[in-house]
């Protein structure tokens, strides 16, 4: 089916809260601009075609997920905003904990919260349920990574 690309656009002059852009490489090129962000920034992968996305003009991050109808030239895709979790105000970043990517169908997301200078996670499977904190005072990014 190709290859994607969330693209996070912060907002500006012409769009005050921001989107996201999604890049397909089948058929080529800009497939989408998806609103009811504000201001995304950092876009991680969940499994599957799905990303979570760190609002950092709110107090959330949201899941962006795609739904592929068709095939190959035929595809259609249908981007939907379908979990928002709230975190604390101005979260700046989101990563997937290293260590349950490997070991868990869903990863934990992890969100750097600037206003409250905490580390919120989310589990991915069940986005409606209380995410924890952890105090880590003026953090500003975060990020994980992992080998196969």
């Amino acid at each position: 089916v190709g290859y994607f690309a969330f693209i996070t656009c912060l907002g500006g002059a012409g769009q005050e809260d921001g989107s996201v852009s999604l890049w397909w490489s089948s058929p080529n090129g800009l497939q989408a601009n998806i609103t009811g962000f504000k201001n995304p920034k950092g876009a991680i992968y969940d499994r599957g075609i799905s990303a979570w996305i760190a609002n950092s003009g709110g107090d959330t991050c949201s899941r962006l997920t795609l739904a592929v109808a068709g095939g190959g030239f035929a595809s259609t895709i249908l981007p939907t905003i379908d979990a928002t979790v709230t975190v604390g105000k101005n979260p700046s970043d989101v990563t997937v904990d290293p260590i349950t990517i490997a070991a868990r169908q869903s990863p934990i997301a992890i969100a750097a919260v600037q206003g409250s200078g905490t580390l919120t996670f989310i589990d991915t499977a069940e986005p409606w349920r209380p995410s924890y904190s952890v105090p880590v005072p003026g953090v500003q990014s975060v990020a994980a990574f992992w080998d196969n």
